[in-house]
């Protein structure tokens, strides 16, 4: 009894709690760990093993602990509390669980989200990169066709002046070579 109320299953069931969080007590009766006394809002805990070890740690230790038991999205993180008496003895033990599934899948839709992106960008910049190359390229070989042509004897050759930049000036440069 705390506060004037019996602490068991119906007290854990009138607790109003948020999506994926649980209540568990464990009330300490026994000098030992005994899994019968770990309960929620319907009755003792099926699996109360992996719990153990962080209700043993608040015993010996007295404050409060915090764990994460489980891995992966099925993984809960508890923080469990001291529950002391009225002569500093230790009444139980007052366990609050989380699940981790919302932080997993949150996670996980960010990493695949930064994937995305990332192959977005790699694809981004393959196609400037080869925008940018077609760009320079192609004025270069049209020029060196045109002084294979020239150097077959065609002295009438000129090439297309289609920008302003260092490959126009040197078309100029060309053509000006081949009208003279």
């Amino acid at each position: 009894i705390v506060g004037g109320r019996i602490l068991d299953s119906d007290f854990l069931s009138s607790l109003v709690l948020p999506a994926g969080m649980r209540v568990l007590l464990y009330r300490n009766l026994e000098p030992r760990f005994s899994s019968a006394e770990l309960i929620d809002a319907h009755g003792p805990v099926r699996n109360s093993a992996p719990l153990r070890p962080l209700i043993e740690q608040v015993i010996r230790q007295r404050r409060e602990a915090v764990e994460t038991i489980g891995a992966g999205a099925g993984a809960e993180t508890f923080h469990a509390s001291p529950l002391p008496g009225y002569e500093n003895n230790l009444l139980g033990v007052l366990l609050i669980g989380s699940s981790r599934r919302p932080l997993v899948e949150l996670e996980a839709s960010v990493r695949r989200t930064g994937i995305f992106v990332a192959l977005g960008g790699i694809l981004m910049g393959m196609a400037l990169s080869w925008w940018a190359t077609a760009r320079i390229t192609r004025p270069v070989r049209r020029l060196a066709e045109s002084a294979g042509k020239v150097a077959a004897g065609n002295w009438d050759t000129t090439v297309e002046i289609a920008s302003a930049d260092e490959i126009g000036q040197l078309a100029r440069a060309f053509n000006r070579m081949t009208h003279e």
